[in-house]
C-alpha cells in the first residue's frame, strides 16, 4: 500500500511540475538539436509520463526505485541547467518543485532499505554524484530566480541534505568496516560530501577523527567544552 501510495504521490507531482512549467512547450519546440529533453518541447510531457508508468509499476527489489529515483533527479539538474542558459528561467519552477519531492521520495526509498542486502557502496556513491550535481544547480539558480522561487528552491536543498545525511551514513559504515566497500574510496566521497553539505541544508556527518553526533538531537559527543 505504501509503495503504491508514493508511486501516485510521484505521477501527481511530475504532472503537476509539467502543467505548472507552462503550456508554451506545447507549441514550440525549442529542443530541437539538442540533447536535452526541457518543458519547452512538446515531448516533454510523454517523458514525464514515461517516467510516471515505469516508476509506478517497478518492482522494489534491491535499489531499483532508488536508482530511477537518482536517474530522474539527474535530469531534472540537466534540464534546469539548460533551461536557464536557454534564458528560459520562466519552466525551471516547476522543476525544482518536482526536484524537492524526489529528494523526499529517494529518502523514503533509501529509509526502507535492508543494506546488508544491496550493494551499499555503489547506492551512496551514486547519491552522493547526482544530489551533488542537483545542489549545484540548485545553488546557482538562487540568485537568478524570483522570489517567489526561492522557497522551492530551500525546500530543495534541505531535502538533498538529508539524501547527503544518509549517503555518509552508509559511507562512514564501509570506513569503519561494518559494511562492504572500500575504504579509502568511501573516505574520498565522504570528504566531498561534506563540501557539498556546507550548503545543503542538513547536517552532513563528520569523518574519522571528528566528533560524532548523536543520531538523537544531533549534539557533538566526545567534547565537553
Amino acid at each position: 500500500m505504501k509503495r503504491f501510495l508514493i508511486a501516485s504521490l510521484v505521477a501527481l507531482i511530475l504532472a503537476a511540475g509539467v502543467l505548472s512549467a507552462g503550456v508554451v512547450g506545447a507549441t514550440e519546440n525549442d529542443n530541437e538539436g539538442e540533447d536535452v529533453l526541457t518543458p519547452a518541447s512538446p515531448a516533454y510531457f510523454t517523458q514525464q509520463i514515461m517516467e510516471q508508468v515505469q516508476f509506478g509499476v517497478m518492482d522494489d527489489a534491491g535499489t531499483r526505485r532508488a536508482d530511477f529515483t537518482l536517474q530522474m533527479m539527474e535530469r531534472r539538474a540537466s534540464e534546469m541547467d539548460e533551461l536557464q542558459e536557454r534564458g528560459r528561467p520562466e519552466y525551471i519552477p516547476g522543476l525544482v518543485r518536482q526536484t524537492a519531492r524526489l529528494s523526499e521520495i529517494l529518502q523514503e526509498e533509501c529509509d526502507g532499505l535492508d543494506l546488508e542486502d544491496i550493494d551499499a557502496a555503489a547506492l551512496a556513491g551514486a547519491i552522493a554524484r547526482v544530489t551533488e550535481r542537483a545542489d549545484e544547480v540548485l545553488k546557482a539558480l538562487e540568485g537568478e530566480l524570483p522570489d517567489e522561487a526561492r522557497d522551492g528552491i530551500k525546500r530543495a536543498r534541505k531535502a538533498i541534505g538529508g539524501n547527503h545525511e544518509f549517503a555518509a551514513s552508509v559511507l562512514q559504515q564501509i570506513i569503519d568496516g561494518e559494511l562492504p566497500g572500500d575504504p579509502e574510496a568511501a573516505e574520498s566521497a565522504l570528504e566531498g560530501l561534506q563540501r557539498a553539505g556546507e550548503g545543503a541544508g542538513d547536517r552532513v556527518p563528520p569523518g574519522p577523527g571528528r566528533p560524532e553526533l548523536d543520531e538523537k538531537d544531533g549534539e557533538e559527543n566526545g567534547n565537553d567544552d
